[in-house]
């Protein structure tokens, strides 16, 4: 019973690290990447949509389109993210150099 219950644990530990990294596809090829000019572009093109997508909220909340809660919640989720790719960028020109 023992034996058979370490070959299925060790079966089923097989299969998964020979699955895993088809599961993980994006952050594999995000890894090989990391520190190329590929991806210093891409985080950089990332930190210019969110930018835009600043502006573009501060612009619909000037003009009525947004309340002061849903502005406040919004921008706080774009600056969360805009700073972790600025942090990102910074690593990989660090990376580049």
């Amino acid at each position: 019973m023992t034996t058979s219950l370490i070959a299925v644990l060790i079966t089923i530990g097989i299969i998964w690290w020979l699955l895993a990294p088809h599961f993980n596809r994006e952050d594999h090829q995000s890894r090989m990447l990391k520190g190329t000019p590929v991806e210093v572009s891409r985080l950089d093109d990332e930190r210019e949509r969110y930018l835009r997508m600043l502006n573009d909220l501060e612009l619909d909340y000037k003009t009525g389109k947004l309340g002061d809660d849903e502005y406040q919640i919004l921008r706080q989720e774009l600056v969360r993210d805009l700073g972790k790719i600025l942090a990102d960028l910074d690593r990989n020109l660090q990376t580049e150099s």
